[in-house]
């Protein structure tokens, strides 16, 4: 993740699930590989209708929520839409 501060405002990018890349998780099963197909949160963030920004989805801090702009979100490879 990259924050840069910028006159009256954060710019913050960078990804929350980059896909096509193998990470290893550890499930209450043992060791897995993950794997984030493309497109993968395409149906559920356009269903979503608001989204807001927190981190470790701690809801007492939201720092930006689509419905305010400029909250920018995107799917696919990278950030690819």
């Amino acid at each position: 993740m990259k924050i840069e501060i910028r006159a009256d405002r954060a710019h913050i990018s960078g990804y929350v699930n980059a896909t096509e890349k193998n990470r290893p998780v550890i499930t209450p099963y043992g060791k897995v590989i993950e794997k984030i197909e493309p497109r993968a949160f395409e149906g559920a963030m356009s269903r979503a209708g608001n989204i807001a920004l927190t981190v470790d989805h701690d809801n007492s801090h939201i720092y930006a929520e689509t419905k305010d702009g400029p909250f920018l979100l995107s799917y696919g490879k990278h950030g690819q839409s």
